[in-house]
């Protein structure tokens, strides 16, 4: 991440997007928790939204990989 934060122009954006984005899930997680919400209830739940969210994930994962592929090969 250093090279790519040296060379880019937005450059300390990236260290700040990804520390947003490693503790994001952490930080729902506590609210969650704190707020007491029911913790069942949204295990219950689950089963409705993963297939949607399997999929979301899996078209960042596609779209972040033919990112890095055709920024490092036309560079």
């Amino acid at each position: 991440m250093i090279p790519t934060t040296i060379k880019s122009a937005t450059g300390p954006l990236y260290p700040a997007a990804f520390a947003v984005g490693a503790t994001l899930p952490l930080i729902v997680t506590a609210v969650v928790l704190a707020a007491g919400v029911d913790v069942q209830a949204l295990k219950r739940r689950v089963p409705a939204w993963e297939p949607w969210l399997r999929r979301g994930a899996g078209v960042i994962f596609l779209l972040a990989g033919i990112n890095d592929t055709l920024l490092y090969w036309f560079l």
